[in-house]
């Protein structure tokens, strides 16, 4: 049900049936990943979550709740196992009216992981050597340190 009225806020959606629902989250759970329930006082489910342990920390892969205690119990039981939480949102969601400090990038930001030197320097027709002539090659660049 949670589910369900979620997707159902959104104009353009993929519904899932019930039976379809359920075999993604049984191949979700094979492949690894760990299913979060959040419930309120009376044991009603609210929202749930869906996440990966990644190198940095936890990123969520999948957020539905029906309101923003449910989400703030998902994202507060996760701040709990690491110091690094990852949420993708839309471009209407606004996680920094309920938490202080969330990091987002801008609308028009793209984010790119930069593996083959070589490639960029043909496509940026430049030679890159450093990390740093990458960094100042992009105009309003953020780094991550993640070379």
């Amino acid at each position: 049900p949670v589910y369900q009225g979620f997707v159902r806020n959104f104009p353009i959606r993929l519904e899932l049936s019930r039976d379809e629902f359920e075999a993604h989250l049984a191949y979700l759970r094979a492949a690894g990943r760990r299913i979060w329930v959040a419930a309120d006082q009376w044991t009603h489910v609210e929202g749930f979550g869906v996440t990966l342990p990644v190198s940095t920390g936890i990123r969520f892969e999948l957020l539905a709740y029906e309101n923003s205690r449910a989400l703030v119990n998902l994202l507060a039981r996760q701040a709990r196992y690491t110091q690094t939480l990852v949420v993708r949102t839309g471009p209407n969601e606004a996680l920094e009216r309920l938490f202080e400090g969330v990091v987002h990038r801008p609308k028009d930001s793209v984010l790119v992981r930069l593996t083959n030197w070589q490639l960029l320097s043909r496509w940026l027709h430049m030679e890159l050597r450093s990390p740093q002539a990458l960094f100042d090659a992009f105009p309003a660049a953020m780094w991550f340190g993640l070379l």
